[in-house]
């Protein structure tokens, strides 16, 4: 219910952007208005300008008591086996990324194959969480921030990876569900069209310039109309000089 509440609000305040940017251009100079007026604004569409960012903040108590107590009772999940996940305790988050080398070495590919496919979900699925996290943000239109925004999502997605490679299964499993769970919470309040590309490239593809009529009789303002061939008046010329000389030349 709160990811719905999250996702709602950022929906709402993304509906209200274009208006907000009136009001930044409107009153960009006088701070003390510019606020006034977003609040009323916010009020009027009953748009809360926390739900974005509250929800968050409520459940991260719950997702850092949830962490330490997986990670506690690692040790006694022996033998807690999921689909194709050997022991969902395992790894110890003591050992670190020492385990990898151990099954590599002993040439049990298929259990460190096992271990390694969480982990590569968890990136897949946070990696389009992210992506569809960003296009239902309300857009600020400064692109080298937009970049940046981009940059950091993705080094987050890989440290979430590497994380994920020293924690007990279990917890990776959990990640991996509540990430599917977001997202499809997302689609079902935004739909599908989260990735903005045909927007982006209306908007990023300049206005051709149109060009005026020409009359049937000429071109406007009375101009000339241009030779097709520069050369042919003085082909011309020259032909009629000849044909003058001929001319004298007979006559003498």
């Amino acid at each position: 219910p709160l990811t719905m509440t999250q996702i709602k609000g950022m929906q709402a305040q993304k509906e209200l952007q274009p208006k907000l940017q009136e009001l930044q251009q409107k009153y960009g100079k006088n701070r003390e208005k510019l606020a006034q007026e977003q609040m009323k604004l916010y009020q009027e569409a009953g748009v809360n300008p926390l739900s974005g960012c509250l929800p968050m903040v409520v459940q991260m108590p719950i997702l850092f008591g949830l962490y330490s107590a997986l990670v506690a009772l690692g040790p006694r999940l022996t033998d807690a086996r999921f689909f194709w996940i050997p022991d969902l305790g395992f790894p110890q988050y003591t050992r670190g990324l020492g385990w990898i080398p151990e099954l590599f070495n002993a040439g049990d590919y298929a259990t460190l194959a096992a271990y390694l496919v969480l982990p590569a979900l968890l990136m897949v699925s946070q990696f389009y969480m992210q992506k569809m996290t960003t296009a239902a943000t309300p857009s600020t239109g400064d692109s080298g921030q937009a970049g940046m925004m981009k940059q950091m999502s993705s080094m987050m997605t890989l440290m979430f990876g590497f994380f994920t490679l020293q924690v007990p299964a279990g917890l990776t499993l959990y990640w991996v569900t509540s990430n599917l769970l977001q997202m499809a919470q997302t689609v079902a309040v935004n739909g599908w069209d989260f990735g903005g590309g045909a927007s982006q490239t209306a908007a990023a593809k300049p206005a051709k310039p149109v060009s005026e009529p020409q009359p049937a009789n000429g071109p406007l303002n009375g101009a000339a109309p241009e030779a097709a061939n520069s050369d042919e008046p003085t082909a011309v010329s020259t032909r009629t000089r000849r044909k003058q000389t001929r001319r004298q030349r007979k006559r003498k």
